[in-house]
């Protein structure tokens, strides 16, 4: 009678423990799957406030959808701001941001004009032969993944709205962990 009573107390205790197990497993499997996506479109969401903020406001661009946003920068290749011989800002290249196959990728467009030319910033859409923002939505690096959708906005104040809408499906469930951030900026000279 003794050993039956154990052996159900420890039946109990074992139920018990492993229901304990199972919800904190959960919850890690949960927070683990918010942490990967967050992380990169914190980082992603990062490069495009700092670009938006070292633009002028001539040398941004949004798409008619919203779904592709391209920024004028000076940067060079090595990350260093250029000046020309009056210490005002040389536009290098325009960063296209945009969302392919749940992917955030920032592609540069190379702007190969004279110096004198490059010193006044313009629009993507201004490079001869013009083509619209969409053109050049191709290649470049990714910098976040689960992304499914780029809005970006020029709001009547001239600030810029970005978000980015995210997804991750998580294991063992059928519904996906949805996470949006979003950021407004101004640029530099408006």
């Amino acid at each position: 009678m003794e050993v039956l009573v154990a052996i159900s107390v420890l039946g109990l205790l074992t139920g018990l423990l492993l229901m304990i197990y199972i919800s904190g497993a959960s919850v890690t499997r949960k927070g683990d799957t918010r942490a990967e996506p967050l992380a990169d479109a914190q980082v992603a969401l990062a490069n495009m406030t700092a670009d938006l903020e070292r633009a002028p406001a001539t040398g941004i661009s949004v798409a008619a959808d919203g779904g592709s946003l391209a920024v004028l920068s000076a940067m060079d290749e090595q990350g260093q701001f250029q000046l020309d011989d009056q210490g005002e800002a040389l536009w290098q290249r325009w960063h296209v941001y945009y969302v392919s196959n749940e992917e955030l990728h920032r592609a540069s467009v190379n702007w190969t004009a004279d110096q004198t030319t490059r010193a006044t910033p313009i629009p993507i859409e201004g490079l001869n032969p013009p083509l619209t923002i969409d053109d050049y939505e191709t290649g470049g690096r990714v910098l976040a993944r689960n992304v499914d959708n780029l809005d970006a906005e020029i709001l009547a104040n001239g600030n810029i709205a970005v978000r980015l809408e995210l997804s991750k499906k998580r294991y063992g469930r059928p519904d996906p962990e949805t996470l949006q951030l979003q950021s407004e900026v101004r640029s530099r000279n408006p």
